[in-house]
C-alpha cells in the first residue's frame, strides 16, 4: 500500500478537467484583449496569448490556474520545472493535432472529386485519437509529455497541498468538479458518436444517390409541347458543353445556359400544363440531358469535377447575384410574365438570353470590384474581414473580369451605348420637369 506522498500520475478526466478550465480563462483573456485592441479574431492574439499562458505558467509554477484548482502539476521526468523552452514545445506539440486537422479538412474540401464518407472522417482520429495515449503508457503521457521529457502529476492528495490553503478550500470543490467535466464530456462524446454516425449515414446515402443518379434514366413527359421539347434539345446541348468544358469561363457558361433551359422547362410545365411537381421534373429533365453524354466512367468522372468545381466557387463566381439577374430574363415562378412571353414563349435560344445576361453580369461585377475597393480601403489590417480579405476578392473579381472582358469584347461597346442611353433619359427627364414648372 502507497503513502501518501508517492508518484500519483494524473488520469485522463484529471487532465481533461484541467484543459477545459485553462481554455475558459484563456478565452477570457482573449475577450478581454481583443475588446482592448479591437482585433476580434485576430489568429495571432490566439496563438500569442494561449503560448504564454501555458508556457509561463508551466515554466515559473508548474501549473495553470487550472492545475492548481484540481492539484495538478507538471514537471520533466527528474521531478524538476520544464524551462521555458521546453514548455512552449509542449504547447506548440499538444496543438499540433488541431492544426493538422484543420490542414487536412481544408485539403478535402478543395479535392477534386470530393472524397468519400468514411475518408472525410479520417481527419477527425488525427484530432481525437493523440489523447488516448495516455492510456498505453507507463507514466501516462501523452504525445506532448513524450516529445519534451514531462510527466503530469496528481499532488491533490498530498501532504504539501493538504495543506496549502488553497488545497484544503478546494478540496470539496474539486470533487464536484470531477464529476461534473466527466459527465460532460460522456455527453459531449456520446453526442459527437450520435452525430457522427448520422453524418456518416447520411452522407454515405447521398454519395451512393448521386453515383447512382449518373445511371438512371428518369421519367419525364414533355407533354408533346414543341417549346418543352425545344428547350429539352437546348438543355442537352448546354449538357454536352457542361461536360467537355475545361476552364472556368466555359464552365460558367455552359452551366448558366443549362440553368435557362431548366427554368423555360419548368415554367411551360407549371403554368400550361398544370404540373404540380415541376420542379422535380425539371430535375429529371436536367439528369436526362447530363447522362446522354456522361454515359462512360470517363465522361462521368468529368461532370462530377466540373460539378464539384461549380460548388466549390459559389462565391467567385456569386451564384446569388447570377440568379438575380437571370430571373430577370426567365422566372420558372411566372413572376415576371412579360420576360418570359419574349424568352420562353418565343423560344429565344438559350445562346441567345445568355448574351443578354452575360452584358449584365458583368457589370455587376464591375459594381462588386468598386464595392469590395472602397472596403479594402477602410478595412482593419487584421481581424474579421479585414484588409487581406478585400485584398483577396479585389484580385480574384479583377481576374475574373479580365477573362470576361476577353470572351466578350463586345462589352466595351454596350457600355458606351448604355451610358448615352442613360444620359438620354435624364435629358428626357430634365425636359418634362422643365415643362412641368
Amino acid at each position: 500500500m502507497r503513502n501518501e506522498n508517492e508518484v500519483k500520475y494524473a488520469g485522463f478526466f484529471s487532465r481533461l478537467a484541467v484543459f477545459l478550465v485553462d481554455i475558459l480563462i484563456v478565452s477570457f483573456l482573449l475577450y478581454t484583449l481583443t475588446s482592448v485592441i479591437g482585433e476580434s479574431g485576430s489568429r495571432v492574439a490566439i496563438v500569442v496569448v494561449a503560448w504564454l499562458y501555458w508556457a509561463v505558467s508551466l515554466s515559473r509554477w508548474s501549473r495553470t490556474l487550472g492545475g492548481k484548482l484540481l492539484g495538478i502539476e507538471v514537471r520533466s521526468v527528474d521531478g524538476l520545472p520544464l524551462s521555458f523552452a521546453k514548455a512552449s514545445i509542449r504547447v506548440a506539440v499538444s496543438f499540433a493535432p488541431f492544426v493538422l486537422y484543420t490542414v487536412w479538412r481544408d485539403m478535402q474540401h478543395s479535392a477534386i472529386p470530393t472524397p468519400s464518407p468514411t475518408i472525410q472522417m479520417l481527419p477527425q482520429l488525427v484530432y481525437l485519437l493523440p489523447p488516448f495515449l495516455i492510456f498505453f503508457t507507463v507514466k501516462r503521457q501523452m504525445i506532448h509529455d513524450l516529445v519534451v521529457g514531462s510527466i503530469v502529476l496528481d499532488v491533490s492528495q498530498s501532504a504539501i497541498y493538504a495543506n496549502h490553503t488553497v488545497g484544503k478550500a478546494v478540496s470539496f470543490g474539486q470533487k464536484i468538479v470531477r464529476i461534473v467535466v466527466v459527465g460532460t464530456f460522456l455527453l459531449l462524446f456520446g453526442y459527437v458518436m450520435l452525430y457522427t454516425s448520422v453524418f456518416f449515414m447520411l452522407g454515405k446515402h447521398q454519395r451512393d444517390a448521386y453515383n447512382a443518379s449518373f445511371h438512371t434514366v428518369y421519367p419525364v413527359n414533355d407533354r408533346n409541347d414543341s417549346t418543352i421539347i425545344f428547350y429539352r434539345q437546348e438543355l442537352e446541348r448546354a449538357s454536352k458543353a457542361f461536360i467537355d468544358a475545361d476552364d472556368m469561363y466555359d464552365i460558367f457558361e455552359a452551366d448558366v445556359k443549362r440553368d435557362f433551359a431548366v427554368d423555360c422547362i419548368e415554367y411551360l410545365l407549371r403554368e400550361d400544363h398544370n404540373v404540380s411537381n415541376w420542379i422535380e421534373e425539371g430535375s429529371r429533365f436536367r439528369k436526362n440531358a447530363r447522362n446522354k453524354y456522361a454515359d462512360t466512367e470517363e465522361m462521368i468522372k468529368k461532370a462530377k469535377a466540373n460539378e464539384d468545381y461549380l460548388g466549390r466557387h459559389f462565391y467567385d463566381y456569386d451564384f446569388n447575384e447570377v440568379d438575380s439577374i437571370a430571373r430577370r430574363l426567365v422566372d420558372p415562378f411566372g413572376g415576371n410574365g412579360s420576360e418570359n412571353n419574349r424568352t420562353c414563349r418565343k423560344k429565344m435560344p438559350v445562346d441567345e438570353i445568355y448574351r443578354e445576361f452575360i452584358y449584365r453580369y458583368i457589370a455587376n461585377r464591375e459594381e462588386a470590384l468598386k464595392r469590395n475597393m472602397q472596403e479594402e480601403k477602410y478595412a482593419k489590417p487584421s481581424g474579421y474581414l479585414n484588409k487581406s480579405f478585400y485584398q483577396g476578392r479585389v484580385k480574384q473579381i479583377k481576374s475574373w473580369l479580365n477573362i470576361l472582358y476577353e470572351k466578350h469584347p463586345g462589352y466595351a461597346v454596350y457600355k458606351v451605348q448604355q451610358k448615352h442611353l442613360a444620359e438620354q433619359k435624364e435629358k428626357e427627364r430634365r425636359i418634362k420637369q422643365q415643362k412641368r414648372e
